[in-house]
């Protein structure tokens, strides 16, 4: 499933500051004005060098923009990207099934960190069906 991604100017700005600082590509971002914070998707490979060494690009950033960063590192695969945004809780286990003619996506996860898990939950929830047919997502 490929999915167009729209995006408004100032989105457009955020993501071009954001290359222009640590040379890496942003695949998709998300703005959340209500927390201050900008999500930045960059391509598998590349978080390294979007965080630069001690952080450092991921701090030029947030100055710049005065907002909170976060990067998420994409990958084709669907269990491996929902892994990555749950990142830091440890993700035991991701099932994709058929369930009644629909893909789900289960996820197995270490419960220490509910506040967070809930958190995540919904980027997940925003970000899978954008680049994979998997209409739902189930933790546990």
């Amino acid at each position: 499933m490929i999915m167009r991604i729209k995006l408004d100017m100032d989105t457009i700005r955020y993501i071009n500051l954001f290359e222009s600082i640590t040379g890496v590509m942003v695949k998709d971002c998300i703005v959340n004005e209500e927390k201050n914070k900008i999500t930045f998707i960059v391509n598998e490979g590349q978080i390294g060098i979007a965080i630069g060494k001690n952080g450092m690009n991921v701090k030029k950033v947030q100055q710049a923009l005065n907002k909170q960063v976060e990067l998420l590192e994409f990958s084709k695969d669907p269990a491996r990207f929902i892994s990555n945004i749950f990142r830091p809780v440890k993700v035991k286990e991701v099932k994709i099934e058929e369930n009644n003619g629909k893909k789900v996506a289960y996820v197995s996860l270490e419960n220490d960190r509910i506040g967070m898990i809930r958190s995540k939950m919904k980027v997940v929830k925003n970000l899978i069906p954008k680049y994979f047919d998997i209409q739902e997502i189930i933790y546990r």
